[in-house]
């Protein structure tokens, strides 16, 4: 008799159970616009409810609490809202190292320290337009996160920032980054390629440690450095293409468990000997760098003279301009008409994000 009645009893619980996932399963998408502090009393007894949510408005601390704790969320679009300061901590982290425990608050336009740390669930993010930076572990352990766009205006990607992303296959990085901190893409084993931004010099410590998926990378012009561990582990790669014509600084690790007799390693036209050299790979293909040597604003002219180059542009305009060998040799603004006197020999123009190459003759 005993039997009989648990059994009936668990059927009950598992129909609910059931009933109770279709439901969470049939709430259509949300869109809330938030004043700082209400999306919690806007929520309701519905915050569990919810899979796909989009919010307008002002989100602080209090918000950002309420989001950690929407336990079906997977999808979260916050493109039009507004991260602010104010209202509590939205996380606690204790440090089995100090034996403290750290309290994480919001701060006005940057997707702070483990804003969305282990939050397995989330599928899909979209980050506010305005956010300028994206601090230490904002996505570490997200794992079931699959693309995430990075908006223009965001200048530093911190360390750990999506570290433990296993199932991210896409992210787009813009041009406006300048910094990326070590562990920023540790583990993120579905990566397939990455390109990192022109303005970034210095790759950190296990940046893209154990990313077993990515099969390439491309290394900018501006990287001088690429610290220890930075690809250690990345045993998908086949082609590394790498444009700055003097090798970056590598460490001894800096590449370890990647086969360097088949990973194929591009670099710029004539620096093969210093790549032989200074990276240890076998299988090095030079190459025209095509695609760093076309200045597509149609503001500026750049055209090689006797003795020198000269530049014609419209409005004043920040010059770079480099040996092949990676050292500057004129930097200076510009506007109107200019000529600048170099000796022969091939040389890189860079203009904000763009480079050309001219041959003085």
């Amino acid at each position: 008799m005993l039997k009989k009645y648990l059994f009936k009893s668990m059927v009950v619980i598992i129909v609910l159970l059931l009933q109770f996932n279709l439901h969470a399963q049939d709430v259509p998408p949300i869109t809330l616009h938030v004043e700082a502090g209400s999306l919690k009393s806007q929520l309701g007894a519905r915050t569990n409810d919810i899979t796909d949510l989009t919010l307008t408005g002002n989100l602080n601390g209090d918000d950002i609490k309420t989001i950690r704790g929407m336990t079906n969320l997977s999808i979260l679009n916050i493109k039009g809202a507004n991260i602010v300061e104010g209202g509590g901590y939205y996380t606690t982290r204790y440090s089995t190292v100090s034996g403290e425990t750290y309290y994480y608050y919001t701060s006005n336009n940057i997707l702070g320290e483990s804003m969305f740390r282990l939050l397995s669930k989330l599928k899909s993010v979209t980050i506010p337009d305005n956010i300028i930076r994206i601090e230490d572990g904002a996505f570490y352990g997200c794992k079931g996160l699959t693309s995430i766009v990075v908006p223009d205006g965001v200048t530093s990607i911190y360390s750990s920032a999506f570290s433990g992303c296993s199932s991210l296959t896409s992210i787009t990085i813009p041009n406006s980054i300048t910094t990326i901190g070590g562990w920023a893409f540790q583990d993120c084993i579905g990566l397939i390629d990455i390109t990192i931004p022109s303005d970034v010099t210095f790759i950190g410590f296990g940046t893209f440690q154990g990313c077993t998926g990515l099969t390439s990378i491309t290394i900018p012009f501006n990287i001088t450095s690429i610290s220890s561990y930075a690809f250690s582990g990345c045993t998908g790669l086949k082609k590394i293409h790498s444009k700055n014509p003097t090798p970056p600084t590598i460490q001894s690790n800096s590449f370890e468990w990647i086969d360097k007799t088949s990973c194929k390693l591009y670099v710029p036209k004539e620096s093969y000997s210093a790549y032989w050299w200074a990276w240890g790979f076998d299988n090095i293909i030079e190459e025209e760098e095509s695609s760093i040597y076309s200045i597509s604003k149609d503001n500026i002219s750049i055209q090689p003279i006797l003795n020198g180059i000269s530049i014609d542009v419209k409005e004043q305009t920040s010059i770079s301009i480099y040996s092949l060998s990676g050292q500057i040799v004129y930097q200076s603004d510009i506007n109107g008409y200019t000529e600048i006197g170099l000796n022969r020999g091939v040389y890189i123009v860079r203009v904000d994000n763009e480079s050309q190459k001219v041959i003085v003759k």
